[in-house]
């Protein structure tokens, strides 16, 4: 017993020592978990559906792919040299503004972090950039 006490000390002094690190580690796992539950998803969409969006894919056939969006928004003067796909970039030009359509697939539940799902269209009608992930 007089063995145990100093070895359960030593233990204790340790994870109290270490939990800050182990905190750090396990933050954006349960961030992720909890932004994923507070998610409300466009009918369809599935991770399937979603890894058929292509750069490049006309904007009907996403919505074929993953339903009428939640939400859709403009913006009239985005950067190309912002957008991450080079093709994209060439096409366009990288000094100019684009005018850019927004659609989101996804929404939160409650206020909070939540699972973005978004495709850009650009001015021709076709996908700019897509992202899925959770928010900050």
């Amino acid at each position: 017993m007089k063995k145990i006490v100093p070895c359960l000390i030593v233990l204790a002094a340790v994870f109290v020592l270490a939990s800050p690190l182990l905190l750090c580690y396990l933050y954006y796992p349960i961030h992720d978990l909890i932004g994923l539950r507070n998610t409300v998803y466009s009918s369809p969409l599935t991770v399937d559906r979603y890894a058929q969006v292509t750069v490049g894919a006309p904007r009907a056939t996403v919505v074929d792919l993953l339903g009428a969006p939640l939400e859709t928004c403009t913006l009239t003067n985005y950067p190309v040299w912002a957008l991450r796909d080079e093709g994209v970039r060439r096409r366009y030009g990288t000094n100019a503004e684009l005018r850019i359509e927004t659609l989101s697939f996804s929404r939160a539940r409650k206020a909070g972090d939540y699972d973005m799902v978004s495709v850009w269209i650009g001015p021709d009608q076709k996908v700019i950039q897509h992202e899925r992930c959770v928010t900050d």
